[in-house]
């Protein structure tokens, strides 16, 4: 089976957004949890795959801030993982008008 472009994208951005609304949602309860390893370990996966999936569409910019944010989230760096969600969001905005871009110019 293979997937068009479209598809493609599609199935990256459903996943992305999973991923980053795992991130908030993790963050946050972290910083009332900060030894929670089960919540840890959920935000560690989430990131990874976030970093993978956009590593594997060219997303560079935005795989090395997950990247940044599993290290980080297997420290007790808890704030300054809280404070990179607003980057990686950011990112990830980029990205989405890239994909937007790109669908376009292969109609």
């Amino acid at each position: 089976m293979e997937l068009d472009l479209q598809e493609l994208f599609q199935v990256y951005v459903v996943e992305a957004e999973e991923c980053i609304a795992s991130l908030e949602e993790g963050l946050l309860e972290l910083e009332q949890r900060p030894d929670d390893i089960p919540l840890i370990d959920e935000i560690f996966r989430a990131a990874h795959t976030l970093k993978s999936s956009s590593a594997s569409l060219g997303a560079l910019t935005l795989a090395t801030l997950c990247k940044e944010l599993e290290a980080l989230s297997l420290t007790e760096h808890v704030s300054s993982a809280v404070e990179m969600l607003p980057v990686i969001e950011a990112e990830y905005q980029v990205v989405q008008a890239a994909l937007s871009t790109e669908l376009r110019r292969s109609e």
